[in-house]
């Protein structure tokens, strides 16, 4: 992308690496203390809940990659927080094509905010229209996409400071090895990310 845009304008994009670092730092820390998932088990009184999830991240490396399966584990972990949490209905489908024996490697919290963002800004009250989670994995390849039904009451889903964060985040750890594709219409709002 960098080569097209200096072809096309004779001259490389600037990039701000201090504002892409803290970015990238917040795209974690949001993951990691998901504010809004702390004040639903506040208000709901049960936070005892979330024990198992933060207990998850605590262990950690942010640094330093790891299983696929261990990113899984922590995503179910995050899911089953908030199903467990809400004081409604939560409805989400998850389909993982990943073998057990899976040797990719990926950084801590790097498919979280998709399924973050989803949950805040989408809709997910509703059987026939829950958040659809599809984690489909080759031998050297991830591809993870989410899709929800658009909550109406916000501008833009894409534009929020999750996915900016992450876009920052991308950068930095896997340049040229990233594709965030984000589609929307007046239904569904879907974001697919592609790691390679």
């Amino acid at each position: 992308m960098a080569n097209f845009l200096n072809n096309i304008f004779g001259k490389a994009p600037i990039v701000d690496t201090d504002k892409l670092n803290l970015q990238a730092q917040l795209s974690v820390q949001s993951c990691m203390l998901d504010l809004n998932l702390i004040r639903i088990a506040v208000e709901q009184k049960k936070i005892v809940l979330l024990q198992d999830f933060f207990s998850l991240t605590t262990r950690v490396d942010i640094n330093k990659q790891y299983s696929l399966n261990k990113e899984l584990d922590l995503l179910n972990s995050y899911i089953s927080s908030y199903k467990s949490a809400s004081q409604s209905e939560f409805f989400i489908k998850v389909s993982n094509t990943v073998e057990k024996e899976s040797l990719i490697q990926v950084f801590p919290f790097i498919l979280l905010p998709l399924i973050q963002n989803a949950i805040i800004n989408g809709y997910n009250s509703m059987e026939n229209y829950p958040i659809r989670i599809n984690i489909m994995a080759s031998t050297n390849s991830l591809k993870l996409e989410v899709s929800n039904r658009v909550n109406h009451y916000i501008q833009s889903q894409e534009s929020t400071t999750v996915i900016e964060n992450l876009k920052a985040r991308l950068t930095l750890l896997y340049p040229e090895r990233h594709q965030l594709l984000i589609n929307s219409n007046s239904n569904i709002f879907k974001t697919t990310l592609l790691l390679g």
